[in-house]
C-alpha cells in the first residue's frame, strides 16, 4: 500500500461524519457543471 493511500483512507474515515453534507455539495456542483 502507498502512504498516500493510507492518508486518503484516513481522510475518508474522518469525512464519513460529514458525508451527507459533502454528498449534497458535490451533487450541487455536478448539476452546475452539467
Amino acid at each position: 500500500m502507498m502512504l498516500t493511500d493510507l492518508l486518503f483512507m484516513a481522510l475518508v474515515q474522518q469525512d464519513l461524519e460529514n458525508a451527507p453534507e459533502r454528498i449534497r455539495q458535490s451533487e450541487a456542483l455536478v448539476k452546475k457543471l452539467v
